[in-house]
C-alpha cells in the first residue's frame, strides 16, 4: 500500500525443465481416481421414486466431464441410484448411457444394491444379507450399464475389522482401496502413505489381502481445484513427488466424496495433464494395483522381504435392533406369495426392491421398518 506495507502474498510455481543430457526418474507417479456416483434411496414406501433433480444434474454434469477426457477413472456406483437415474428422467437415463459407453475404458465397481453398514450386519450374523445385496447390486449395474461390473475391488470408507475383511475375501474381494483414516500407525511425513505401493490386510483367520490407502491431503488439492492456479498448485506438488522415485512405480488413490461437483473447466485440465504424457499417469485401480510393486517390512529386502501388513483401525459394529429379524420374516412372508405372481409383474418387483433398500444405512431405523411393513401389508 502506500505505506510500504505488503497487501497479500502471491506463489507461482516455476517449472523448470531438464536439460537434454538430464537424467530423469525411471518411473511413472501413477494416479487413480474414485468416483462415487451414491445418492440416498429415491424408492419411497410407496413404491415411488423420488430423486432430486439438481442431484442427477450433478450426477450428469460429473460423468460427462469424465467421458470427454483422456484419463481413465474408476467409477463407485450405487445401483439403486443408477435405477433412480435411469427411470427418473431423459437427463438421468443419458447419464447411465454415458457411463455405459465409459466402460470401455474406465473401470466400474460392482456395489451392493444400496449402500449397507457391512461391519453392523457382519457382526450380527447377517452374512447372507452382505452376500445378497451385493449380487443383486452387480446384477443391476450389469443390466444398466451392460458391462460386468467389478466384484473383486472394495472402496472402504466406514469403520471395519478383520472380521469384516474375512468376509470380503469369502466373497471373492481380493483389492481393497481404504480410507486412510481406517488404519494406525502410518507414516508421517510429506510423501504420500499409499506410494511405497501396496500392503496387505489380515483377515480373522489368518488371511490376507492386498490393499492402497487413500492420500487424503494430496486429493484436498486436486478435488478442490476451482482455477487453473489450483491446478498449477496440484501439478507442481505431484511433480515434486514424481522425483522422490528413481525405481518402480509409485501410485496413489484419490476417492471423491459422495457429494463432489468440482469447477469442471479446473478437471478438464486435471484430467488432461494426467494423460500420461507426462510425469503423472492417470490410471483406473485394477491398473494401479497391476503395476505398483508391494511394500516390504522396513529394513528388509524389497525381492524377497514380507509383505508390510498394516493395522486396521478397529471399528465398533452398531445395534440393529429388530431390523434383521423383521427383514428376514418379511422376506419369508413375501417367499410365501411370490408364485401367486406372475415374474413380470411390476408388484412382485417393487415389493423386492423395498427388501433391498430396507438394508440402506441410509435409511433410520424407523425408515427402514417403514419400508419393510409396506412389504408386509
Amino acid at each position: 500500500d502506500t505505506e510500504g506495507q505488503s497487501l497479500a502474498d502471491l506463489v507461482t510455481h516455476l517449472i523448470r525443465l531438464p536439460r537434454e543430457d538430464a537424467e530423469l526418474p525411471a518411473s511413472d507417479l501413477l494416479l487413480s481416481l474414485v468416483v462415487p456416483l451414491h445418492a440416498a434411496p429415491a424408492l419411497q414406501v410407496d413404491g415411488s421414486r423420488s430423486l432430486d433433480p439438481d442431484e442427477a444434474d450433478r450426477f450428469g454434469d460429473l460423468v460427462r466431464e469424465l467421458a470427454a477426457g483422456p484419463m481413465p477413472v474408476t467409477i463407485d456406483p450405487t445401483p439403486e441410484t443408477l435405477v433412480a437415474l435411469a427411470t427418473g428422467s431423459a437427463v438421468g437415463a443419458d447419464t447411465v448411457g454415458v457411463l455405459a459407453d465409459m466402460a470401455e475404458t474406465s473401470q466400474i465397481i460392482g456395489n451392493p444394491y444400496v449402500e449397507i453398514d457391512l461391519l453392523s450386519w457382519i457382526a450380527a450374523g447377517r452374512d447372507a444379507v452382505v452376500a445378497d445385496t451385493l449380487s443383486r447390486g452387480a446384477e443391476v449395474t450389469r443390466g444398466l450399464t451392460g458391462t460386468r461390473p467389478d466384484v473383486r475391488t472394495r472402496v472402504i470408507d466406514q469403520p471395519t475389522n478383520d472380521t469384516v475383511i474375512s468376509r470380503l475375501v469369502d466373497l471373492q474381494v481380493d483389492q481393497i482401496v481404504i480410507g486412510e483414516d481406517q488404519l494406525t500407525g502410518l507414516p508421517s511425513g510429506p510423501i504420500p502413505v499409499s506410494t511405497g505401493g501396496w500392503f496387505a490386510l489380515g483377515a480373522d483367520d489368518g488371511r490376507e489381502i492386498r490393499a492402497v490407502a487413500t492420500e487424503d491431503a494430496l486429493a484436498r488439492l486436486f478435488l478442490s481445484a476451482e482455477s487453473p492456479a489450483d491446478v498449477h498448485e496440484f501439478l507442481a506438488n505431484v511433480s515434486v513427488l514424481q522425483t522422490q522415485f528413481s525405481q518402480d512405480d509409485r501410485g496413489f488413490v484419490f476417492v471423491a466424496p459422495d457429494d463432489w461437483a468440482p469447477d469442471l473447466e479446473s478437471l478438464a485440465l486435471l484430467l488432461q495433464y494426467l494423460d500420461g504424457s507426462g510425469p503423472v499417469k492417470g490410471v483406473t485401480i485394477d491398473e494401479l494395483f497391476e503395476t505398483i510393486d508391494r511394500t516390504v517390512v522396513p529394513g528388509s529386502s524389497a525381492s524377497s522381504g514380507p509383505t508390510l501388513v498394516r493395522d486396521l483401525r478397529t471399528g465398533v459394529p452398531s445395534e440393529l435392533g429388530d431390523l434383521p429379524t423383521s427383514l428376514r420374516a418379511a422376506a419369508e412372508q413375501y417367499s410365501s406369495y411370490r408364485s401367486l405372481l406372475a415374474a413380470d409383474d411390476p408388484a412382485f418387483a417393487s415389493l423386492e426392491e423395498r427388501l433391498l433398500v430396507a438394508r440402506s444405512a441410509d435409511l433410520t431405523p424407523q425408515q427402514a421398518l417403514a419400508m419393510i411393513n409396506a412389504v408386509q401389508q
